[in-house]
Order: structure tokens, then C-alpha cells, then sequence
């Protein structure tokens, strides 16, 4: 997750501070995603690397939180990725 968030920073150009907060007791202490499940039954591999992804995400927000219209529909950043 640092290294996500590093990367929007830095896409971004953004002065955010990271901000470490305890974890819930009930967080888990480590993830380990596996993309195996959907390699085997999708035959889904990625294409593209996170910080080539995060350009139209970015993209797509950037004028979302400018003109303040509501955040909840991905329709179009779904379609041009």
C-alpha cells in the first residue's frame, strides 16, 4: 500500500503527506494477493504495469474533484481501459 500510494503522489504531483495509523486488531498483518484463481479459470493474466493503470485512473478523477461531481460512476474510466 506505501508503495500504491507513493505512486499516486508522485503521478499526481501531489505534497500529501503519508499518514501511518495503527492497524484494527482484527487487520490482517500481511496480504499476499494471488492472481492464480483468475489466471486458471479466465485465462486473466495483467497487461499492464500499476503505474501504466494508475495514468487513465488519474486521468479520469483529476476533473471529477475539480468540478465536484460525485465520484460513483466508473462507467467511463471502465471503457477506456
Amino acid at each position: 500500500m506505501i508503495a500504491l500510494a507513493e505512486a499516486v503522489k508522485e503521478l499526481t504531483g501531489s505534497g500529501s503527506q503519508l499518514v501511518h495509523e495503527p492497524l484494527p486488531e482484527d487487520d490482517p498483518r500481511q496480504r499476499q494477493p494471488d492472481i492464480a484463481l483468475a489466471r486458471e479459470r479466465l485465462g486473466w493474466t495483467p497487461t499492464v504495469t500499476l503505474r501504466e493503470g494508475l495514468a487513465p485512473t488519474i486521468a479520469y478523477f483529476d476533473p471529477c474533484l475539480a468540478s465536484g461531481r460525485p465520484l460513483h460512476s466508473f462507467s467511463r474510466l471502465a471503457s477506456q481501459v
